[in-house]
């Protein structure tokens, strides 16, 4: 995709939030714009960008929340990162959006067993009645498709086409299918260099994508409202390397969900230098994000997610030092459970024990598992013998 024709997504992006006014986090847009045009903050190579007192303050925080249960009241109770500024609208929104229920897909396998497909579409309807009052009705669709069907799974490829089979009008049922194509095709194509990919790979994985693109299609013809769908077209366009479908699906989806965090993930990511984008236009997806963050505060994790990029903090190795310091910023606001985990296991990689607790123990708050803690343990040992006792 080249810079002319993402413009015009992020176009469609800007106009989509004209007339919509500051968010209650605007003070801090010139730091983040200054944040996209340089490309490392000012701070001396090694040195942390916490200090003593603050891990120890952080820690025994931590510790007063996870004595909580509950996992809800406990996310809400947990202390944010050192200095950062995370609105508590934001923090409410992305600690329901994390740890609301998605599909069981056993639940899901007995369903489609004894012919009752239709009854997994009223799951998911059941789930968006109970969150409508606070959250926005279509992150609780896409939360149920980027949880389940993000996989390339033969067995939820089996699922989702009986599911197809037995409710031929579920417009959530095609989205899901679309998905697990997306991811198929992800998989046929590989992770080795272009010139080190066969052409057999290409050509399964833009085989998939056809497929992917068909079922998106019927999805959104049955459900024009559907922004998930809307939100994968924009990925498959991505992969596929075709710009004029990956603009007319955000125009499309934008249109009937001018907020949808589904979308502004996909366009984040197709923002990137890498996938043709550029620096300016990430500061545009970054700023019309923040500005329909007042629709939907889950459009603030948008902002992490652009700086991460923008840092070169998804590529752990080959670090010098400076890049640690740059966390500060990027976590300014709420940033996603994925960038919270990325940030927080190439600390502990990197050996910086500080970062790593701090990181870590937000991915923990959002997605309470063993394997994060155990990380999260071990860090802490080397805070404790490093001085930063609580």
């Amino acid at each position: 995709m080249n810079s002319k024709s993402l413009g015009l997504i992020l176009l469609c992006a800007c106009l989509a939030s004209c007339g919509t006014p500051p968010s209650k986090d605007s003070h801090s847009v010139p730091a983040r714009n200054a944040a996209v045009e340089r490309s490392h903050p000012s701070q001396s190579e090694g040195s942390s960008p916490f200090s003593t007192e603050e891990i120890q303050a952080f820690r025994a925080e931590v510790a007063k929340a996870e004595q909580i249960q509950d996992e809800d009241a406990r996310c809400l109770a947990y202390p944010n990162p050192p200095g950062s500024h995370w609105s508590r609208d934001a923090v409410m929104a992305y600690c329901h959006y994390r740890l609301q229920p998605t599909l069981n897909p056993g639940l899901m396998a007995e369903l489609l067993k004894n012919k009752q497909a239709a009854l997994i579409d009223r799951a998911v309807a059941e789930y968006v009645k109970t969150t409508a009052t606070i959250e926005h009705p279509q992150d609780t669709i896409w939360r149920s498709i980027a949880q389940n069907f993000d996989t390339a799974s033969p067995q939820v490829r089996s699922m989702v086409d009986e599911w197809k089979k037995q409710s031929p009008r579920s417009a959530l049922a095609y989205a899901a299918s679309g998905n697990v194509y997306y991811k198929m095709a992800a998989a046929a194509r590989g992770e080795a260099w272009a010139n080190q990919t066969p052409q057999a790979n290409f050509e399964a994985m833009h085989g998939l994508l056809e497929k992917a693109k068909e079922d998106l299609a019927k999805a959104v013809a049955m459900d024009p409202s559907l922004s998930g769908a809307y939100a994968v077209m924009v990925r498959v366009g991505r992969m596929d390397g075709d710009a004029a479908f990956t603009e007319e699906s955000a125009r499309r989806g934008l249109a009937v969900d001018p907020a949808s965090y589904a979308i502004y993930q996909m366009v984040a990511e197709a923002a990137e230098p890498r996938w043709g984008g550029s620096r300016a236009l990430q500061q545009a997806v970054m700023k019309s994000a923040e500005q329909q963050s007042v629709v939907n505060p889950l459009l603030v994790v948008i902002r992490a997610a652009v700086l991460m990029d923008v840092y070169d903090l998804r590529v752990c190795h080959g670090r010098t030092g400076q890049e640690e310091a740059a966390y500060r910023d990027v976590f300014d606001q709420v940033g996603s459970f994925g960038d919270l985990l990325g940030a927080g296991g190439c600390a502990k990689d990197q050996n910086h024990p500080e970062l790593a607790f701090v990181y870590l123990s937000e991915a923990w708050r959002f997605h309470p598992g063993p394997d994060i803690m155990q990380d999260r343990q071990t860090v802490a040992a080397q805070l404790d013998q490093l001085g930063y006792g609580r």
